[in-house]
């Protein structure tokens, strides 16, 4: 599973570098970008609509498999990942699972991998300046294991079995997490996270656009 519209590479590239919104554009010649002006504008919009609407869904609302079942899109690794050499997650997952249940597994990987920035953004200010900003934490790490430990769980996912099986597990991943987040926003300074996510959202600035 890989995920073709890579939402959540730009986000974390935007954490780490606030000020600027970067991807890769093409433009054949000086005649052809003056012409093309008020399109270009009009997919830099879009493109920072795009992270609004992912920062609204994931961190304000916290309505994350929403958000990601509508903004990203995820087809079987091929060839062609190999030969670039890109990391294929759950390789042996079933193919055919459905958007949904594929925006699901995308989201535990997510909760994973990067969880902890919802502990961080409660308690460590984002700098106005173009400092590095971090998405893991200790703290949050310990919360995650009291809860896993408590209900004695482990996260190990495999993407084996049908898909009545996988979404059985998906449940109980998905059950401890919230109650780990549950935890976290108990814990943290809601203002200063609100402060935080209003200055992700305003940092936003879309230099190039694909």
């Amino acid at each position: 599973m890989k995920q073709k519209l890579v939402v959540i590479i730009f986000f974390f590239a935007f954490l780490a570098f606030p000020q600027t919104f970067l991807s890769q554009t093409n433009s054949k010649s000086q005649k052809a970008a003056k012409i093309s002006k008020s399109k270009t504008d009009k997919e830099k919009l879009q493109a920072k609509k795009i992270m609004e609407q992912f920062i609204d869904g994931v961190f304000v609302q916290r309505k994350i498999v929403e958000t990601f079942d509508r903004l990203t899109l995820f087809e079987a690794c091929d060839k062609v990942d190999e030969d670039w050499e890109l990391e294929c997650f759950l390789k042996e997952q079933p193919a055919k699972l459905g958007h949904k249940t594929d925006s699901r597994i995308a989201v535990l990987l997510w909760r994973r991998e990067f969880g902890g920035i919802y502990y961080i953004l409660g308690t460590d200010p984002i700098p106005k300046d173009n400092e590095a900003y971090p998405y893991s934490s200790a703290e949050f790490d310990a919360i995650r294991t009291e809860v896993f430990k408590k209900n004695n769980f482990s996260e190990a996912f495999q993407g084996k079995g049908n898909k009545l099986e996988i979404e059985k597990r998906l449940i109980q991943v998905e059950t401890n997490y919230d109650e780990t987040e549950d935890i976290v926003f108990q814990r943290i300074d809601k203002s200063l996270y609100d402060i935080n996510i209003k200055r992700m959202k305003n940092s936003i600035t879309v230099e190039k656009f694909i």
